[in-house]
Parts: structure tokens; sequence; C-alpha cells
């Protein structure tokens, strides 16, 4: 979570110029209340059931942050 604020959502508000965050700015979560809030939603799985209903595909690739 503490990634999330300080590294992930102001590198990724910077690639949506319509965004009008400070975070995009600053680069780093200043807890604002802008619509554009791009950490406003987080998912955590801890654990699933039914057992394998969720899959994890690993890639070697940089797919994002």
């Amino acid at each position: 979570m503490r990634r999330v604020r300080t590294l992930a959502a102001s590198l990724n508000a910077k690639r949506h110029e319509e965004f009008r965050i400070l975070c995009r700015k600053l680069g780093y979560c200043v807890d604002c209340d802008s619509e554009d809030r791009i950490c406003n939603e987080w998912s955590i799985l801890e654990k699933s059931f039914p057992r394998n209903r969720i899959h994890v595909i690993r890639t070697n690739r940089e797919l994002g942050l």
C-alpha cells in the first residue's frame, strides 16, 4: 500500500495528461479529494475460493509500473 502512494500512483498519473491531480506534478501522494484521484480504489486478494478460480500469468516483459 505504501508503494501505491509513494511511487506507483504518481507515476501512473503522469501518463494521463487529462488528470488534474497534484501528485501528477509533485511525484508523490498528497491524499487529495480530486475526482481524478488515481489511488481511490485498491484491490487486495488474500484468499480465493473455489480453488483455482484465479490464475496469475507471469511474463518476462515490463507491462506497467
